[in-house]
């Protein structure tokens, strides 16, 4: 059993994010890779695929069960950076009718900015009417996870009985680095000792340390490492000394996979990145880093069906 538990839904590029985040996130590929802006460009908007199929056959390809989705909210970004040029609203109806389609396979997840007026109304009805599991809290757009009017969007969580989980790390398009610190994710355990959070990312590259930490010491804290690709695909030695420090300083309950699908999807696959953690590369293997058989399973889906409650 392999349950994905951070993934996305963006059948179109627009959905994904505006023209601002995507001519950064072109920007940053050819800084990353040598190659051109006009290059890279065209690398992604020809190859873009995340049709609700494509998604379902992706899932199938790599032997994932079940996939917990995401919605996003970066409307309130400062311009150009803003969100995507598909309203809230469109995203919210694209996510309800995956779910809808496949009940057993996919799970939504309701991302609102706390920002926004009703945004705590607008949540229970998420949760309420339309079955949505949890609540995902992107701070990157301008504020911190221990916002105040955050704090109230975790109360409802408490009373809807859901998971939180809270972006860490950088956002490619937008947003300064200092929002997805996970640092101060450590308010919002402390403050809501019996709320479940889930910190998005292990806080990438930057931060994972800092995540580590958190989890280490706050029992209601998780962990996923979707979006860790790109520093595999480059070290995969320094990537796995990272895995095992986090399971010798978390334990191997708290840790999620996850592919943040699509974003990387081009990078390594929803496939590659799974068969990462189940079989990895052979110099892996022989510096002693592999998991066991018993941590594999763990991280790659029992402790995802364990938190999120799916069965």
């Amino acid at each position: 059993m392999a349950i994905d538990a951070h993934s996305h839904l963006f059948p179109t590029m627009e959905v994904s994010g505006s023209e601002g985040w995507w001519n950064t996130y072109f920007r940053l590929c050819a800084a990353l890779t040598g190659r051109s802006v006009g290059d890279m460009r065209k690398i992604v908007t020809d190859n873009y695929e995340c049709s609700l199929d494509h998604l379902i056959g992706s899932m199938d390809r790599a032997g994932i069960t079940k996939s917990i989705i995401y919605s996003t909210d970066w409307g309130l970004a400062n311009p150009p950076w803003g969100g995507s040029e598909v309203s809230h609203e469109e995203q919210d109806r694209i996510l309800l009718e995956a779910v809808k389609a496949y009940p057993d396979r996919l799970f939504g997840v309701f991302c609102i900015d706390p920002r926004r007026e009703e945004a705590v109304k607008l949540l229970e009805r998420a949760v309420r009417e339309w079955g949505m599991i949890g609540l995902k809290i992107h701070p990157s757009p301008g504020f911190y996870p221990n916002d105040k009017r955050a704090y109230l969007l975790y109360e409802k969580a408490l009373e809807l009985n859901i998971r939180v989980v809270i972006h860490t790390g950088p956002e490619v398009g937008f947003g300064n680095l200092k929002y997805g610190q996970p640092i101060h994710i450590d308010d919002v355990a402390v403050d809501f000792p019996d709320l479940t959070i889930q910190i998005a990312h292990g806080g990438l590259f930057a931060y994972w340390q800092e995540a580590a930490q958190i989890c280490a010491f706050r029992p209601n804290v998780c962990v996923d490492l979707a979006g860790m690709q790109p520093w595999f695909r480059r070290d995969p030695l320094g990537f796995y000394r990272v895995l095992k420090t986090m399971i010798a300083l978390i334990g191997p309950y708290r840790i999620l996979w996850g592919s943040d699908y699509p974003v990387i999807e081009q990078y390594v696959n929803e496939e590659a990145w799974l068969k990462a953690y189940l079989d990895p590369p052979e110099l892996v293997k022989s510096a002693g880093l592999e998991l066991t058989e018993r941590e594999k399973k763990l991280i790659t889906g029992e402790n995802a069906a364990r938190i999120w409650g799916l069965t």
